[in-house]
């Protein structure tokens, strides 16, 4: 039969979590161990935050079609009621941006080419026949 911690609770009362094999504490009041419960604790809390939430639900966005799976999933999630409209708003309109940005570096790409190519042509009228 496994043996009850040897903690006592915030409250005062005796802690009611099964000892560790080797420990007569559980893992929460175990001395030995104050550092990795911390560190528990902290992963534990950073893994809840909204950032981590959100950046595991929207999904890559450094391609269209990321973005466009994103948008899909938001239109649906709004359908459904699990994304709020005004949050929703707020997707389209950064996707928005995302995609004129994208516009305009494809556009200095197009015309980095174009340059490129008129220089090649003028190289190729300067050699002699």
């Amino acid at each position: 039969m496994q043996r009850l911690c040897s903690g006592v609770t915030r409250a005062g009362e005796r802690c009611k979590s099964f000892a560790l094999a080797d420990s007569t504490f559980c893992i929460t009041h175990d001395p030995a161990r104050v550092t990795d419960i911390a560190e528990y604790r902290k992963r534990g809390g950073a893994g809840r935050s909204h950032v981590n939430r959100a950046r595991k639900s929207i999904g890559d966005l450094r391609n269209l079609a990321g973005l466009q799976a994103t948008l899909l999933q938001a239109i649906e999630d709004v359908k459904t009621g699990a994304l709020e409209p005004p949050m929703a708003t707020a997707i389209a309109t950064l996707a928005r941006a995302l995609v004129a940005v994208a516009g305009v570096n494809a556009m200095v790409s197009f015309e980095a080419q174009i340059a490129a190519m008129a220089a090649q042509i003028h190289e190729l009228e300067r050699r002699p026949a």
